[in-house]
């Protein structure tokens, strides 16, 4: 599409976000790409990608218990942390998983980006 004789191509971002199924962004927010007439193939393993997505966010992601006093949220957080540094395998087994899941949206984003061709401009944000 011509605008301004500049080329126009729509901006899709491909991006996780808590509990959604579907992980596509245009300029509207979230869609579910109905829209974009993808093949079933890609639109599973999107729909897939996010799932996978969303059971890898730690427990304490959704913990707000402590929200609303500042000190037990500083001492929540240091706890976390020595956790964390006590459990190097599990600190790499998480990062192994970070890595896996980033490539795979490049990948994703890539497929993406072939199906909907030269009028789309598609980004992966991990």
């Amino acid at each position: 599409m011509k605008e301004g004789g500049g080329d126009k191509r729509t901006e899709i971002r491909l991006m996780n976000e808590y509990s959604a199924s579907m992980p596509l962004w245009d300029d509207e927010g979230h869609t579910d790409g109905e829209d974009l007439r993808l093949s079933e193939a890609l639109r599973s393993d999107l729909g897939t990608f996010a799932s996978r997505w969303n059971s890898s966010i730690r427990a304490e992601v959704y913990d707000d218990r402590f929200d609303h006093i500042p000190v037990l949220m500083r001492l929540v957080d240091a706890l976390r942390s020595l956790r964390r540094l006590a459990n190097p395998a599990e600190r790499r087994a998480a990062e192994a998983a970070d890595a896996e899941l980033r490539n795979l949206g490049e990948e994703l984003r890539d497929r993406l980006q072939d199906e909907l061709g030269a009028s789309y401009h598609v980004t992966y944000r991990h």
